[in-house]
């Protein structure tokens, strides 16, 4: 991680923040817990890198895992992260299908089962 704590934080450009919460359906890639509190993550730890590629939704307690050091736990890595968004987003894409036109509870019923 850069040292973040000596550098400038530049805002999240609203249209990026947005698209990258509603490609993760306001959902935590890791956990993929529904209605949890949701942060923004950059996951190369640059806070003015805010390419949508360089971000991912978490909630609480997985940004914090992803953040900072766990004691003797291990840390979640960036490249772990990419792999949960990119699995994530993948899964969220093939439900949103024309079938379900609004129908969150359809939809959910499929990938949350």
């Amino acid at each position: 991680m850069l040292g973040v704590e000596s550098m400038v934080r530049k805002k999240i450009p609203v249209t990026n923040a947005d698209q990258v919460v509603f490609d993760n359906d306001h959902t935590c890639c890791v956990c993929r817990v529904r209605f949890r509190p949701v942060q923004i993550h950059h996951i190369d730890g640059n806070p003015n890198n805010n390419s949508r590629d360089n971000l991912a939704v978490l909630c609480l307690e997985h940004h914090n895992q992803a953040s900072y050091p766990q004691g003797f736990g291990r840390r979640i890595s960036s490249g772990e992260i990419r792999k949960y968004k990119a699995d994530w987003e993948e899964l969220v894409r093939s439900k949103r299908a024309p079938t379900y036109k609004g129908d969150s509870k359809a939809f959910y019923a499929t990938i949350c089962g």
